[in-house]
């Protein structure tokens, strides 16, 4: 592997050399690599890094969406009063079958492209799932999305994750959720419900709405 390129919506950014290795076990050599970009301003980034060997011939490239609520256009040396923060400090519902907060009033029922998705494997389905939901039209600024896995077997979860997702207008917000890179922890199960929670924030941070916990999704490992 002799360099990473990094594309940002599409546009060729730069092209980084891996600055250390590591063992990736069976999967062979894994290679790493940091780059700082500060995006120009808010908005929706597709994120793509994809590997080049020494004879330029391109590996498999992996992909992130991310939300920018607020940017900063340059550095200084002082330290500001109050940084922005993209995921506001949010109380979880402690198991499924918790109520809500907050009453769900003016959620839709969320929307998955897909009722199982796999992990590992390349020859059993997709390995991504496109999640939609309608936020309450009145004083939401923003929604995030909580998911975590838990065994089908054993019941036994991971811990929360917290991914502000993209709107989409018309009061829809979106997110494309590889589940085996963004949580890599299903790896320790054979097959895991996928498990997720919808919360609406205002433009301050607060809360303004709560759905509760839901499962539609499966996770299984793929072994071919």
């Amino acid at each position: 592997m002799d360099e990473f390129e990094l594309r940002i919506n599409g546009k060729l950014v730069t092209s980084v050399p891996p600055s250390s290795t590591a063992s990736g076990g069976a999967q062979g050599t894994l290679f790493m690599a940091d780059y700082e970009w500060h995006p120009p301003e808010p908005g929706l980034y597709q994120i793509e890094v994809k590997p080049k060997d020494q004879d330029g011939r391109d590996g498999p490239a992996a992909q992130v969406q991310v939300t920018v609520v607020s940017a900063i256009a340059q550095l200084e040396p002082a330290i500001p009063e109050q940084l922005p923060t993209l995921i506001p400090t949010l109380e979880l519902a402690p198991t499924p079958t918790s109520t809500p907060t907050q009453p769900p009033a003016g959620f839709g029922a969320p929307e998955y492209s897909v009722e199982k998705v796999y992990y590992r494997g390349t020859g059993c389905g997709p390995k991504q799932v496109e999640i939609e939901v309608r936020a309450p039209q009145a004083d939401t600024y923003s929604v995030v999305l909580f998911v975590r896995v838990e065994a089908t077997d054993s019941g036994e979860r991971t811990a929360w994750k917290a991914i502000p997702m993209a709107p989409l207008g018309d009061s829809y917000f979106g997110y494309s959720l590889a589940v085996e890179r963004e949580l890599p922890e299903v790896f320790a199960f054979g097959s895991a419900y996928l498990q997720a929670q919808f919360v609406a924030t205002d433009s301050s941070g607060a809360e303004v709405g709560r759905t509760p916990v839901d499962s539609q999704v499966i996770v299984e490992r793929c072994s071919s």
